[in-house]
Order: C-alpha cells, then structure tokens, then sequence
C-alpha cells in the first residue's frame, strides 16, 4: 500500500509541473528588450531547426524509458510475459516505473528551471530584425538602445497571421536554450544509468559497449546544441547555459532523488539469497570430523 500511495504521490507531482511548464508556455508573456538599430547579433536571417523540438523530446524520453525496461527485463531473469494477478507487482515493467518516474522529475525541473530563464531573461534571438521587424522608433545615434518600438512581423516568411504572432513572441525566449538543456538532461542521466546499472558486467564494460554509448549519447546532445547556433535560435551563451542546466539537474536528481546508483537496485545475480547465505554460515560453523 505505501508503494502505491508513494507511486501516486510522484505521479501527482509529475501532473503539477506539467501544468506548471504548460502555464509558463501557453500563457506566460516573456521579458520585452530593447535593442541597437546596427546591432549584428540580432541580423541572421530566420532558419528551420535542424532538430525539431517533438523529435528531442521524443528520443530524449523513449531511449532512457528502454534503457530502464531493459536493465529490470534483464535484472528479472524472466521472459516476457504478462503477469498473474498475484504477481503483478514482480513483473519488470512495473519495477521499472519509479526509476522512470524519477527520470521524468529531472527533466520536468529542467524544462521548470529554463522557463524561468527564457521568461525573465526575454533576451532576444540571433534572428531578432527578420522575424520582428521592428518599427515606429526613432533614433538619432546608431548606439541608442530602442525600447520602445513596435514588432509588425515578416508577413512574407510567415503569412499566416496565428504562426507570425507565434514566431514574434518565440523570437524573445533566446535565452537559455530549451533544446540545449533537454538534450543534456537526456544525456546525463543516460551516461549516469548505463554507469550504474550495465557497467558492471564484465562484457558490456570490457567490449567497450557501454563507455561507446555514453559517448554516443554526449555527441548527440553536442550536436543539438551547436545545431540551435548554426541555426541561428541561439547565441553560443544560450546553449552553454541550457547544457549546464540539464547537465546539473540530473546529476542532482540521480544522486539526490532518484538514487539509480543504490545499491538495493543490484542485479539478483549478484545478491546473495538468504538461503546461500545460511548454507555458509552452517558449512562455517560444523566442526570436521576426524576418523579415528
């Protein structure tokens, strides 16, 4: 019953920072900045992203979700199969749960943490003068910092008038980077879990598998980031702080809160049975008798 009433707490927790992240973007209105007329920072022209947000963040969630599922698949010794009645607490899907439900906490509290970032900050993207195209200022120095102006939009590059309100009110979030911290978080906890739970094995450790997949899993959050540059959403400071925001979030929800490196999550192979262990305490305790 706590196992439960513990499971249903999480998940209630889980619900209020999704409501929270939901809050922050469909209602919240970002930071409004001014900016330099001749400021380059701000002239790249508007560009797709290389990584669409709904990919990351379904890779981001599935490949940690498989990671788990595989480690308590192989951790049960059990083919798969659907569970008793009886048995439903023991099958492996369900042992999996918390440990994903703590991975959803770290990557709920970096989307939380870079919100508050993008919200307050309200700095402005690398694509600022082509999405806004600011008006109605005026300015006698090229040095003057504008704040009040009036952002009409490119009606060319977006035509329609619902995308082009969106894209004026994204062009303010530049900081920190969304994608950047995703990704990291992802990563972290993925490098931290494969550590943890399948380093152990000798083959997987010796065959360099797991140490190639933790490098896999860091070049691929690399190149996310540098894509948001490359694409010109970010400045180089916008991904440098949503990775170290993702990065720092999971080390501190794997050690502080979901503890995948606990020793009670050891494989079974590994644990002694209770009964193992009062064979050896009995074989230790008979004296060996002599033959006279």
């Amino acid at each position: 019953m706590s196992t439960l009433i513990q499971t249903i707490v999480s998940l209630s927790v889980l619900g209020i920072m999704g409501i929270i992240i939901l809050i922050f973007d469909k209602l919240a209105t970002p930071k409004r900045r001014g900016f330099f007329e001749k400021d380059q920072n701000l002239s790249y022209p508007y560009h797709g992203s290389t990584v669409k947000a709904f990919v990351l963040h379904i890779v981001g969630i599935l490949i940690p979700l498989c990671l788990i599922l595989l480690h308590h698949f192989v951790k049960s010794g059990k083919k798969f199969e659907m569970p008793k009645r009886s048995q439903w607490k023991e099958n492996f899907a369900i042992l999996a749960l918390p440990t994903f439900i703590g991975y959803l906490f770290g990557a709920g509290a970096t989307e939380i943490l870079t919100m508050v970032g993008k919200y307050n900050a309200g700095r402005l993207r690398p694509h600022f003068f082509d999405v806004c195209k600011p008006g109605n200022y005026s300015t006698n120095d090229d040095l003057e910092y504008i704040e009040e102006y009036d952002c009409g939009g490119n009606s060319i590059q977006f035509p329609d008038i619902d995308d082009r309100n969106k894209r004026i009110r994204e062009v303010s979030l530049s900081f920190p980077s969304g994608h950047a911290s995703f990704a990291f978080q992802a990563a972290t906890f993925t490098v931290l879990y494969l550590q943890a739970k399948f380093n152990k094995n000798d083959f997987a450790r010796k065959s360099l598998l797991v140490p190639f997949a933790q490098i896999v899993m860091i070049a691929a959050a690399f190149f996310v980031a540098v894509s948001r540059v490359m694409d010109y959403k970010h400045h180089p400071t916008d991904v440098i702080a949503g990775g170290l925001i993702g990065t720092i979030t999971q080390i501190l929800n794997c050690f502080g809160a979901t503890l995948i490196f606990s020793e009670a999550d050891e494989p079974l192979a590994s644990q002694p049975s209770e009964e193992s262990i009062a064979l050896r305490t009995k074989n230790e305790n008979e004296t060996p008798k002599t033959e006279l």
